[in-house]
């Protein structure tokens, strides 16, 4: 979001983790400062119900991203570790000229 927020992109962080472990986060994201909004999943809600909203192709790995479209539509997911480098190709096919 830093190098590419005045193009348009937008950055989600959601913490899918479970109560016991939200201190952890919360302090990771003390730590890091994300120059982004941050989310959690709420505890004890139904994993199923929420994987399918978010992509029903899931099988849980993370960390999962989904990249939209400046339409809305669900352009791209990657499932698990990626580097910035395969990220920003994937962006600024979305963020266009």
């Amino acid at each position: 979001q830093q190098n590419y927020g005045a193009r348009g992109l937008q950055v989600l962080g959601v913490s899918t983790d479970l109560a016991s472990q939200m201190p952890a986060v919360e302090k990771f994201l003390t730590e890091q400062s994300p120059r982004f909004p941050n989310y959690r999943k709420k505890s004890g809600g139904d994993d199923q119900q929420f994987i399918d909203a978010v992509e029903s192709s899931w099988g849980g790995d993370l960390p999962f991203s989904v990249l939209f479209a400046r339409d809305g539509r669900k352009a791209k997911v990657l499932s698990g570790k990626h580097t910035y480098r395969e990220y920003e190709p994937e962006v600024l096919k979305l963020l266009g000229p």
